[in-house]
């Protein structure tokens, strides 16, 4: 009986400047990310080179699409959010004039 390997391709790596191309997000935005634990980790490839598994960057490109123009679900940690818009005060009521 002859075995049969599934034939697979090896994961592709791809250096920082294919992630921000792809994402379309800063050095630093990516770092904070990954820091945050909501973009995959890179894999560090020598003492001054990084990159990423293109397979999970792919998927986090996939699950960050909006869909129904819904807002992302995610918000930036240790970044205040903005304040809901409140009404504002009533105009004060015109004063008369005597004269």
């Amino acid at each position: 009986m002859a075995s049969f390997r599934k034939a697979t391709r090896p994961r592709r790596l791809i250096r920082k400047q294919e992630v921000l191309h792809r994402t379309g997000y800063s050095h630093t935005t990516i770092w904070r990310l990954e820091k945050a634990g909501l973009f995959p980790l890179r894999v560090q490839l020598s003492p001054m080179a990084v990159g990423w598994f293109e397979d999970e960057v792919d998927q986090w490109i996939a699950s960050r699409i909006r869909r129904g123009g819904k807002k992302p679900s995610v918000w930036w940690p240790n970044v205040p959010r903005p304040p809901e818009p409140e009404e504002p005060p009533p105009a004060p009521a015109p004063t008369r004039r005597r004269g």
